[in-house]
């Protein structure tokens, strides 16, 4: 008996862990879609040369951006030295 109870009571920590966990994260991504939104309003703006609306801030939460950059680039799969090459630069 005493094993089910440890048991259910492990199995509601966790649940109640994951709650909070997945609560974050929906915030998380809430926050990034809003900053998302006035980032391409202020993108739409600089290339139409309109000036930026007042009600559009653009938000930092670390006081640093911190940038993701992904770059593809398509090699060979027979030419290893190339890639090699690319890697290294």
């Amino acid at each position: 008996m005493d094993m089910k109870r440890e048991t259910k009571d492990f199995l509601w920590k966790l649940s109640r862990v994951s709650h909070n966990y997945v609560e974050t994260l929906d915030k998380t991504i809430s926050n990034l879609e809003m900053e998302l939104a006035a980032a391409r309003v202020a993108q739409e703006s600089i290339r139409s040369c309109a000036p930026l609306p007042e009600d559009i801030t653009m938000t930092e939460s670390s006081g640093k951006k911190k940038y993701l950059m992904v770059v593809g680039i398509n090699i060979a799969l027979s030419n290893r030295k190339r890639r090699d090459l690319v890697r290294a630069t």
